[in-house]
């Protein structure tokens, strides 16, 4: 939420009220309200945004400092690595998180929630848009009898400035903020801020407000041929940022699948994507399906097992009085007592969005022995 920024409404009488008071009906008003039509025909809840001086004063952030992010005077990042973890509290490779400054921060976060927050991506789709999930991303593979899993390698760093552009330009904005809106949500990686450097295509970085929904959107035609590919051959697709799953409840073989597959990777490549072969794989009838974290062989998604021996021996741990609260958090290694309870109770908060009557049972042990102790 951004308090300190407008709304940016737009009412075309006031507007033409305020051009009449400047003496700017025949310059101003006539092509403004075309351009408003046009990016209203996209979305009635599209903000309207003539330059980048509208965009400046509807955030409240100094032009100057929009014009030194678009001509990349400077890297306004701080540019750091952490570890993926899983949800069972495993790590993975590391990522790279680009955190904005504050002001860009700001303006990102305006275009996020005001902008982008109003456009509908691909049905597939199923993380990043409001009202997302994970539940359901899952829940529409779950008694699947076949399961192909395909994961995108960079997903964020392999959505470039001009797919940026291209999504802001099928919204209606003009061109040239639409170039300017696309610097603003994209960074120049492995070069210095120089000449060089306001050549190069910026990509999203990830840790960006703007770089979820942004890649949701630019690949609305991925997902679309994605989605016409699994529904010719009886399958159901879904997408979860860059974890994709194709999914069916009826027959097939192993080499149907592999030639779906062959043909999923190839329209992938085509769009300018790569997959991960590693996070590639296909799960037969018989054998587990883990989609996202979570067992899907059942009616509903559910915790996994190895989840829940985490988690519950954490909670063992500590409500036992042989080791307690305090050598738990000594052989486990974590940094002191509240990062502990917050790790737990991350594991908890997410067990409830899975099986909420497990996750209780498992607080009421928790605050049983609080209370004992």
């Amino acid at each position: 939420m951004i308090s300190s920024s407008k709304r940016n409404p737009w009412h075309p009488s006031e507007f033409l009220e305020a051009c009449q008071r400047k003496g700017a009906i025949s310059t101003v008003a006539g092509p403004a309200l075309e351009i408003a039509q046009r990016i209203k025909a996209q979305g009635p809840n599209l903000p309207v945004l003539l330059s980048l001086a509208h965009l400046a004063a509807t955030v409240d952030v100094p032009i100057g400092l929009l014009l030194s992010y678009v001509e990349r005077d400077k890297d306004p990042y701080r540019v750091f690595s952490v570890s993926k973890l899983g949800p069972n509290g495993e790590t993975s490779n590391r990522r790279t998180i680009c955190v904005p400054e504050p002001l860009l921060s700001k303006t990102q976060s305006w275009i996020a929630v005001q902008l982008l927050n109003n456009c509908t991506p691909h049905a597939a789709s199923t993380a990043y848009a409001p009202g997302s999930s994970l539940y359901k991303a899952v829940r529409q593979h779950c008694g699947a009898r076949w399961l192909l899993k395909i994961d995108l390698k960079n997903f964020f760093e392999s959505i470039n400035e001009m797919m940026v552009f291209d999504t802001f330009i099928s919204l209606g904005y003009p061109r040239p903020i639409c170039f300017q809106l696309a610097r603003l949500c994209t960074r120049v990686f492995g070069a210095a801020q120089d000449d060089f450097a306001r050549m190069r295509l910026g990509v999203l970085p990830q840790g960006a407000p703007s770089s979820p929904m942004l890649a949701n959107l630019a690949v609305y035609k991925l997902d679309v041929s994605l989605s016409e590919i699994a529904a010719k051959n009886g399958w159901i697709y879904t997408r979860y940022a860059d974890d994709l799953a194709f999914s069916t409840r009826s027959v097939s073989s192993r080499h149907e699948t592999k030639e779906l597959m062959w043909s999923i990777l190839d329209q992938i490549r085509s769009f300018g994507l790569t997959p991960n072969k590693r996070k590639t794989s296909i799960s037969p009838p018989g054998a587990r399906k883990i989609l996202l974290g979570l067992n899907v062989d059942t009616d509903r998604p559910r915790l996994t097992r190895s989840f829940k021996n985490n988690v519950e021996t954490h909670v063992y741990a500590i409500t036992n009085p042989a080791i307690g609260f305090n050598k738990h958090l000594e052989a486990r290694g974590f940094e002191s007592g509240p990062s502990m309870i917050r790790h737990i109770a991350g594991l908890i908060a997410y067990a409830r969005s899975i099986e909420p009557d497990y996750a209780d049972s498992l607080y009421k042990r928790l605050t049983t022995e609080a209370v004992r102790s």
